[in-house]
């Protein structure tokens, strides 16, 4: 039986610091324009001149902010059920408290609390500061949570083989999954950052299950025949891992800027329509999103009811397997073959469809490519071979 529990410091490190402040004015002339077109051959003179105070990239940092820290706490029981097996049995969590989040713009159009939510201008609004461009920044303002179930089971046969699976099942929750960039993960979505309450939700890296299992098999080498019998069949080794596990998750969208938030990072999401069934089509990677559980939100500029990461994308199959033979001459000099495959089933693993996941767009239309998948997570299948002398 082994436990612990322990509480640490999530100091703020210099790479809190450098992505905003080395992209920002004075020290960095960075700014987007909108509004004339460049004239051709401009690029990049005429598009530089366009800079001006009002378009250039500032930094924030918070001033003060309260302490950061993360608990952690684990227990597990560990049994040897027979010779040469044991099985392991646990539970770990974790719990981060006021951890830093970044946030790509602060500059934008604020909305009001309203019984309806959050709810934006009808017509044009001013931002936060219309005397600069984009803010980019840190806030220490995340929670995380996280809880797993742990199981392993190892055991040693007879003849050099061994074999070993795992399982986790593990949920993990929190506020953002950025500290240091919007783009960490391909799936992260702008927070609020005046309300961390709504960007709650599954970690961009959540992953409910995940199984693993692997063997390695040294072969019998024949004791009897010739030197050259026993150097050509003796000395092989078989591997391989195989691992099955659930997607992660992602958000549906609204392309470009339906609410006027006029900033550099702009977002929305749709409300869900109850009663409609999967909200994906897992087996159709054209249109992985099932677009008839969502509507575009109606009558006034808020925030859709659909939450953050209440999609998950496909699941993933995958077994990579090894075969080494080595040449022993002496004792400080040997010969390895080694041929690798890997994704030996040739199984596609779709990646989510993080490229297309605006359902509409900014006037309402539906938008055509949603949901399409354009990426997976492996490769097809592949082999390699090599040898590696080592003396």
């Amino acid at each position: 039986m082994r436990g612990g529990f322990g509480i640490y410091d999530n100091l703020p490190l210099p790479y809190l610091f450098e992505l905003p402040s080395i992209l920002s004015a004075p020290f960095f002339v960075s700014g987007s324009v909108t509004g004339p077109t460049l004239p051709q051959g401009s690029f990049p003179n005429g598009g530089f001149a366009l800079l001006s105070t009002t378009t250039l990239r500032n930094a924030y940092i918070e001033q003060n902010p309260a302490r950061s820290y993360v608990m952690q706490w684990n227990f597990n029981i560990q049994r040897q059920v027979s010779k040469g097996t044991t099985v392991l049995l646990g539970y770990a969590g974790s719990r981060g408290v006021h951890l830093a989040n970044f946030i790509n713009d602060f500059n934008m159009v604020l909305p009001t609390a309203t019984p309806q939510g959050w709810v934006w201008p009808a017509t044009a609004g001013t931002r936060i500061n219309p005397a600069v461009g984009q803010i980019a920044g840190t806030l220490w303002n995340g929670d995380s949570f996280y809880h797993s179930l742990q199981a392993q089971i190892n055991r040693r046969l007879q003849k050099g083989l061994q074999v070993g699976a795992s399982y986790t099942w593990a949920k993990s929750i929190d506020t953002g999954s950025s500290s240091i960039a919007s783009d960490t993960f391909t799936n992260t979505v702008q927070p609020l950052f005046f309300d961390s309450k709504d960007h709650r939700g599954l970690s961009d890296f959540d992953m409910r299950h995940n199984f693993t299992a692997n063997f390695i098999w040294e072969l019998p080498s024949p004791k009897m025949g010739s030197a050259a019998l026993r150097l050509l069949v003796g000395g092989w080794q078989w591997g391989g891992t195989l691992r099955a596990a659930t997607g992660t998750p992602f958000t549906p969208q609204i392309g470009g800027d339906p609410l006027g938030m006029g900033s550099s990072s702009n977002f929305d999401r749709p409300d869900v329509v109850p009663g409609c069934g999967s909200p994906t089509n897992s087996g159709d990677p054209r249109h992985y999103i099932n677009v008839n559980c969502y509507a575009f939100p109606a009558q006034v500029k808020r925030f859709g009811n659909a939450g953050r990461n209440i999609l998950r994308g496909p699941s993933l199959l995958n077994l990579d397997t090894s075969l080494f033979k080595n040449f022993k001459f002496s004792e400080r000099i040997r010969l390895q073959f080694r041929s690798e495959f890997f994704n030996v089933l040739n199984h596609a693993n779709f990646a989510p469809p993080v490229q297309n996941l605006s359902l509409f767009g900014a006037n309402g239309s539906p938008v055509s490519t949603a949901g399409l998948i354009t990426s997976t997570l492996t490769t097809s299948r592949q082999i390699q071979s090599g040898l590696k002398l080592v003396w």
